[in-house]
């Protein structure tokens, strides 16, 4: 069983009547640990009313930092949905932006995290959700697509003395149900490819 687990947290702000009226709250986490990774910081901020409001996240863990903003509105059974603004993740030197906004819905009795189709951009290379992307503790559907990634950019994934350029495209899709085996089709396709020793 996954626990998350952490060192410290911060929270600040106020909840008027528990979100009916305008309230403000922040929190941040340092050294937060989950499924056997460790997040160093992340923060969120929320702002508005339980029928109308703000998220601002951003997680920073080396040579990871992610960060993004969300509007949406929460029922009284803690169903949420609303939409993903606008966000960036950067690896190193690598700059991922989401594209346009998509819409997000998490459903409490499912436990189910829902995404609309979505693409990143970072120089010419493109990542996209190509459908309705679900995840839940019974079932998940992923459908991505990658394309004109310069594989170079993955040269830190490389053996110390491997030269490879090209261009890299490729789908794949999972699907995936409890106690079943997950059904993964993917395929990889390298463009204009060199491959060396570098000296």
């Amino acid at each position: 069983e996954n626990k998350i687990s952490f060192n410290s947290v911060e929270l600040a702000g106020s909840l008027n009547q528990l979100g009916q009226h305008q309230s403000e709250l922040q929190m941040t986490v340092h050294n937060m640990e989950f499924a056997e990774r460790i997040v160093p910081d992340a923060a969120i901020a929320i702002k508005g009313t339980q029928d109308k409001h703000h998220v601002t996240w951003q997680l920073l863990a080396q040579p990871v930092v992610a960060e993004g903003q969300l509007q949406g509105s929460l029922d009284s059974r803690f169903n949420w949905q609303g939409q993903s603004q606008d966000g960036l993740v950067k690896v190193g030197d690598f700059l991922w932006v989401l594209q346009k906004p998509f819409a997000v819905q998490w459903e409490t009795a499912k436990k189910q995290v829902s995404a609309s189709e979505h693409c990143w951009q970072a120089d010419q290379a493109q990542l996209c959700n190509q459908d309705n992307l679900h995840f839940s503790p019974e079932q998940a559907h992923v459908n991505i697509a990658l394309k004109d990634l310069e594989i170079s950019r993955l040269s830190a994934l490389f053996p110390e003395d491997l030269a490879w350029q090209g261009s890299l495209k490729g789908q794949a899709i999972v699907d995936w149900q409890a106690n079943q085996r997950p059904q993964l089709n993917a395929l990889l396709v390298t463009d204009n490819g060199e491959i060396g020793l570098t000296q």
